[in-house]
């Protein structure tokens, strides 16, 4: 397939701006605040995306800095996931992981990096919450929830990157 979505199905766009760079042993979460893309509340990180996941300890972490993270193949997917990448790429790919019941909770920290996310055919992505500061979002699959057929939640911030969405054959340019 070429990066046209079939029909019945939307492309939706992001595009906004910043002007930020990450200094070596930085942290994502500290340039996303000094952007303004995170806010302070009396001195601490706002967790106001955070607020619907009640146990942390079952979110499944995976953090690059200036490298490449790829999941592929036969990987077992949690039911929650934070990636995290400075300025390196993201790869996941889920078509042919071991994903768990129920909806699929993807909180996604990006400075400038690239990342792709390879949904099973069929599968839903709700971006709604997902919030882009320079650079653009992609998404090729529907957001509206399907009986049967997996579905993604995602949200969290990117930064200067660019962020995809859709499924396996499909041409999501980077």
């Amino acid at each position: 397939m070429s990066g046209r979505a079939p029909e019945g199905v939307g492309i939706v766009t992001v595009t906004c701006g910043l002007q930020a760079s990450l200094r070596p042993g930085q942290e994502p979460d500290s340039l996303l605040r000094s952007s303004g893309l995170l806010r302070e509340q009396d001195g601490a990180a706002s967790e106001k995306e955070d607020e619907h996941v009640e146990d942390a300890s079952a979110v499944e972490e995976l953090r690059t800095g200036t490298g490449r993270l790829r999941r592929d193949g036969a990987w077992s997917v949690p039911q929650r996931m934070k990636v995290v990448s400075v300025t390196g790429a993201v790869k996941l790919d889920f078509s042919e992981a071991q994903l768990p019941e129920g909806a699929i909770e993807i909180e996604l920290k990006s400075g400038t990096g690239a990342v792709r996310l390879i949904l099973p055919e069929g599968a839903t992505a709700d971006i709604s919450r997902f919030q882009p500061a320079l650079g653009s979002f992609h998404s090729w699959v529907p957001s509206e929830q399907v009986p049967g057929h997996p579905h993604f939640v995602l949200h969290g911030v990117a930064g200067t990157g660019r962020v995809r969405v859709g499924y396996p054959g499909w041409r999501m340019r980077f």
